[in-house]
């Protein structure tokens, strides 16, 4: 289970697909009801998290969809992003976009260097 909702985060598998780990997941009007979550919240670092983004960024609508997952799936992930101004930026653009707002050029290349930073370090 947990496997399924990192690859889930880092955009390696759709959302959609943790049902068939026995998780069932509905989004709707950028709420999240999630039954089946593991006993502990998986936790993702500033990469995993990155490049999800990345692999979403040319869909509107899965980058939506998963944005809102993250944001509000906090039963089933623990943003642990740290407290750099990449983190922060992160967060922001995550927020943003679950919550239905414009899609930036400037976010994309934001979390590109969020995933540059996390890489160097």
């Amino acid at each position: 289970m947990a496997e399924a909702i990192l690859e889930v985060v880092s955009g390696d598998r759709h959302w959609r697909d943790l049902e068939n780990v026995g998780i069932s997941v509905a989004l709707a009007d950028r709420r999240v009801a999630i039954l089946g979550q593991p006993r502990v919240p998986v936790r993702v670092n500033l990469a995993q998290v990155a490049g999800g983004w990345l692999r979403h960024s040319g869909n509107e609508r899965d980058l939506r969809e998963w944005a809102c997952l993250l944001h509000a799936g906090v039963s089933l992930v623990d943003l642990d992003l740290g407290e750099s101004a990449e983190a922060e930026a992160l967060r922001d653009a995550l927020w943003r976009v679950a919550f239905g707002e414009e899609i930036t050029p400037e976010m994309h290349a934001r979390v590109r260097r969020c995933l540059i930073g996390a890489v160097e370090t």
